[in-house]
This record gives C-alpha cells, structure tokens and sequence, in this order.
C-alpha cells in the first residue's frame, strides 16, 4: 500500500536547527526552496497529501492578525494551501487563509473520539 497522506511536523524545526544564525539566513531559504520541491515532487509521483506544520511568531507590523506563519517569503509562496487552525475563549477555529481554488472560510472544529468535527 503506499501512503495517501504524509505529515512533516514541524517544517520550522529542521530549518532553524540547522540555520540558527542569522547570516545564514539565505543558505535557510535554499533548504526550504529544496524541502518544498521535494515534497511537491513526492506528492505528485506517490498521489498523495503532504501536511506542513509550522509556527507562528508575532505580527507587530498591525495588519489584523496577531501572528503572522514562520520561515519567511520563500515558504509562503511555497505553500499552495494555508489552513490556520487556532484556540481562543475556549473555541477551536480553522480558517482557510491561503488557496488558488477556496475563499477565505472558517468553522469552529472540536477534537472528539472520531477526530475532528464540526463543533455547534
């Protein structure tokens, strides 16, 4: 059986163990450019789902949103869909923030025994 989904968690980690000074900040930019290839490239050959998680760090620049994804320009534009998931007043919410085929949409979700589902 080959895989259908494949989860990478988390994208960040590798990138700032191994880039943790800031001159390296382009050598970091060429290892996502190659990680974001590669997985595009195994999801197209295996038909399969690729998962990313990242992190978030905080947005002082005041565009609305209080955190803004890590690892700069070169993986945002990697990235053919974004789904922000965040927890807040004791609300669960994915939103979609980023896709070529979906507008922005959001619903509250809640964990249960069958994993994910949509909360009342």
């Amino acid at each position: 059986r080959r895989a259908a989904l494949i989860v990478v968690d988390s994208v960040a980690a590798a990138a700032r163990g191994d880039f943790a000074r800031r001159g390296d900040l382009a050598d970091r930019q060429r290892f996502l450019a190659r990680v974001a290839t590669s997985l595009k490239r195994v999801a197209t050959e295996a038909s399969a789902a690729v998962v990313c998680t990242n992190h978030v760090m905080a947005d002082f620049a005041g565009d609305g949103d209080a955190v803004t994804p890590a690892l700069g320009l070169t993986w945002h534009h990697a990235v053919n869909e974004r789904v922000v998931l965040d927890h807040a007043g004791g609300t669960r919410r994915a939103r979609v923030a980023k896709s070529p085929s979906a507008a922005d949409a959001g619903f509250a979700y809640a964990v249960a025994a069958a994993g994910l589902v949509a909360a009342d």
